[in-house]
């Protein structure tokens, strides 16, 4: 029984020593797995980091950028607001006209316009004689429609000459002039 003794001690050393090796391999595979499954996750939380990063740097360049956008737009709106006003303190005055400065606006205004002959000029109530005044070669009538400014009516054709008329004509140059004026704004 020595020998087989012998043979079955050698086949225990070989198979603890197949074993030893087995589960040495075992080891350092499951070493170098969790070796590559900690680099991996390294690596996706650095991408995930890397990703939160430039999400949150875009976050606020398009936040930065909306606050730009509105606070533009809030500019621009008190800017238009101011022209506004400008504009209406503008008819508030050729509203308070002196009768002299009416007439000469009324005379440049009939100086520059080809007359037929066929026309009639209509005028607010209180500027009716002023205007009577002037001896014109053509009929004057008074309207209670026009606050400002005349009409010449010549058929059935209405060439309205009111202040509100003629800043809403010439509003877009008005506002121009406006914007440069007040805030140095240049086309």
């Amino acid at each position: 029984m020595t020998n087989l003794d012998a043979i079955i001690n050698k086949i225990m050393a070989d198979a603890e020593e197949k074993a030893k090796k087995i589960i040495k391999e075992a080891e350092d595979q499951g070493e170098k797995l969790i070796e590559r499954s900690e680099t991996e996750a390294k690596e996706k939380v650095d991408r995930r980091i890397q990703r939160a990063k430039l999400e949150s740097e875009q976050y606020i360049d398009r936040t930065v950028s909306s606050a730009r956008i509105k606070a533009r737009d809030a500019q621009l709106k008190a800017k238009g607001e101011v022209i506004d006003r400008v504009l209406k303190e503008a008819e508030k005055q050729l509203i308070s006209l002196t009768d002299e400065q009416y007439i000469q606006f009324l005379e440049s205004y009939l100086h520059n316009i080809s007359l037929k002959g066929n026309e009639k000029l209509l005028v607010p109530e209180n500027r009716q004689k002023a205007v009577e005044a002037l001896s014109l070669d053509i009929p004057i009538e008074v309207s209670k429609v026009i606050e400002s400014g005349f009409q010449l009516v010549e058929d059935r054709m209405i060439h309205n000459y009111s202040f509100s008329s003629i800043i809403k004509f010439y509003e877009d140059e008005f506002r121009k002039v406006a914007a440069n004026y007040l805030f140095n704004e240049k086309e």
